[in-house]
Parts: structure tokens; C-alpha cells; sequence
């Protein structure tokens, strides 16, 4: 009876293990700066899932473009004061389980205020 209750807790074990990697870029222009140069009210809120294949353990590494999501939504002139969160929400953590570590999504926030 001890075996399969071992075997269950090798596999929880394995599965939330990983390697994610998650390459951010931003061009210079627009301005993309973490350096708070204005009013620290955050205005800008982007949200979105980072797909990772086979346990994290694929040779692929997202890469998110900053410019391009500021640029193409709400923020033309650039961001200032960016913050970048990633995180493993519970419905992330319920696709990497339902799919044996096939899918492992990864959720990114990233917050910011406009450039005027």
C-alpha cells in the first residue's frame, strides 16, 4: 500500500518541478524604463499566459516584447515605473496537473504608468 502513495507523491513532485524561462525585451523607443520618473499612480495593466511544453523542460524560451504590448495597448509614447510579475495561478497549476506536465502555463502581469 505504500508504493502507489510514494509513486502519487514522485509524480505532484515532478510535475511542479520545471524550467521556465521567460526573455523580456524592449526597444528603445518608446521609452520602456523601471526607473520611477513620474507620479507612482500605476495607469497601465497588461495580462497575459506564458505557454511551456513537457514540464518547463522544452528548449523554447517565450519572449515577451514590452514595446510592442505598450504600444498596442494604451501606451504609445512608452512606459515608466514597469513592474513585471509572473506567477503560477491556480488555474495554471490545474492544466500543468489535468495534462501530466504536457502544458504548463505561466501567467505575467505587467503594470506600468504612461508616458505623456
Amino acid at each position: 500500500m505504500k508504493r502507489p502513495i510514494t509513486l502519487i507523491f514522485f509524480f505532484f513532485f515532478i510535475f511542479s518541478l520545471g524550467c521556465q524561462e521567460i526573455k523580456y525585451v524592449a526597444d528603445p523607443y518608446p521609452l520602456i524604463t523601471m526607473k520611477p520618473s513620474q507620479e507612482p499612480i500605476e495607469d497601465f495593466f497588461y495580462e497575459m499566459d506564458a505557454d511551456f511544453y513537457a514540464f518547463g523542460f522544452s528548449p523554447e524560451v517565450n519572449v515577451i516584447n514590452i514595446t510592442d504590448i505598450a504600444m498596442n495597448n494604451g501606451a504609445p509614447n512608452g512606459l515608466t515605473n514597469l513592474r513585471i510579475r509572473e506567477e503560477q495561478t491556480f488555474m495554471n497549476s490545474l492544466y500543468l496537473y489535468i495534462s501530466f506536465g504536457v502544458y504548463v502555463p505561466r501567467n505575467v502581469k505587467i503594470y506600468g504608468v504612461t508616458v505623456k
